[in-house]
């Protein structure tokens, strides 16, 4: 083989290991930081809500890491007391992209807010739902539980649907708390289900008494939900890139060798 063959194929494997290492690097941007935290939600909001005013104060609230992916529950200073929850991703380098968000108008001073996120596992093509709840509290909050308001069907009738609730102790979720779908039913002792929905998310005082409505935000501005959610494709766009950059070094270093 010609030397100068031997170079030029050298310099586009370089080549296209420099490429792939900045797409990768660049398709990860946020820092496994409060304060990468804080930019992740301040870019996602933005994005989604051009309309979001610059003097907006974004607070992430608390978060949690699930195998690869990070969840952040955060709260902006808007006059519908936003707040949402953020599912990002892992790369092997420990920084983060943004996967989905899920906000909305909250009209409560206290309370608890939730969420649910289809996550695509590698080892099976089925979708598992995760519920992902969080709780905004006080050190001095009467809120001591939260009731889930649940509708599910049974596999052998699934066209009717039946609605039971299920407590959670405040404290159990002061952060986060992420929920499959197939622990919640095995914690409420559903059998035969096909499938469960969170309906709605109530706050319990001591004596099991539902005060929720005690704490709505007289001030609040509650507005049309909006939300933000990347779709499947978008999530993956990255490796595409990655694919054209191999597909089209190999197709240079293949010509090359070819030529006499």
């Amino acid at each position: 083989m010609k030397r100068g063959k031997i170079i030029f194929c050298t310099a586009i494997v370089v080549l296209m290991l420099i490429i792939i290492g900045l797409i990768y690097y660049n398709s990860f941007p946020y820092a496994d930081t409060d304060d990468g935290y804080i930019k992740a939600v301040e870019d996602s909001l933005r994005n989604d809500m051009p309309g979001l005013p610059e003097e907006a104060q974004v607070q992430v609230l608390a978060s949690q890491k699930q195998d690869n992916l990070l969840y952040l529950f955060f709260s902006a200073d808007t006059d519908d007391n936003l707040h949402g929850i953020i599912q990002m991703e892992r790369s092997i380098l420990g920084t983060y992209r943004y996967l989905e968000a899920d906000y909305a108008a909250f009209p409560y001073t206290e309370g608890g807010y939730y969420t649910s996120f289809a996550v695509l596992p590698g080892a099976t093509e089925a979708y598992q739902i995760f519920y992902v709840i969080g709780a905004d509290l006080s050190e001095n909050s009467k809120i001591r539980s939260f009731r889930l308001d649940c509708a599910y069907t049974l596999e052998r009738n699934p066209e009717q649907e039946l609605h039971t609730s299920y407590t959670l102790p405040a404290d159990s979720i002061q952060q986060l708390l992420i929920l499959s779908e197939e622990r919640l039913q095995m914690a409420m002792e559903l059998q035969d289900v096909s499938h469960v929905d969170i309906e709605d998310i109530r706050c319990l005082d001591a004596d099991g008494e539902d005060i929720t409505d005690q704490y709505l935000d007289p001030g609040c501005s509650v507005e049309e939900p909006v939300s933000g959610i990347k779709s499947l494709a978008e999530r993956g766009l990255y490796r595409i890139y990655i694919a054209f950059i191999l597909i089209l070094g190999a197709g240079c270093i293949i010509g090359c060798l070819r030529q006499k």
